[in-house]
């Protein structure tokens, strides 16, 4: 999500006519912090996401637009495929992508 979002929030923050360091008074956090959003480094909570619709006058929609693309048919294939594979087969694709099953 990180840099899509931060590009919709650079877009959003100057349609409001704030530069970062009045949105960052406004957000109670500092310019580095508003900057590294908008770069990607780093992502606000949930809560500073809803802080910044209100101080920015948008929906979150507006902040998330383009952030997770659609799965296309082929997505849904090769989903379909792992969820029917064996658990063998389904522990195997984790171990090679790092994804640890709690």
């Amino acid at each position: 999500m990180s840099k899509i979002f931060g590009e919709n929030l650079r877009e959003v923050r100057k349609k409001a006519g704030l530069r970062q360091w009045q949105l960052s008074i406004k957000m109670n956090v500092t310019a580095q912090t508003i900057s590294s959003w908008e770069v990607g480094r780093t992502e606000p909570t949930m809560g500073q996401m809803q802080e910044l619709c209100k101080i920015l006058n948008c929906d979150m929609s507006e902040l998330l637009r383009n952030t997770y693309r659609a799965i296309t048919p082929r997505d849904r294939q090769l989903l379909d495929a792992f969820y029917d594979a064996p658990d063998s087969v389904k522990s195997a694709i984790r171990t090679l992508l790092g994804i640890e099953v709690k």
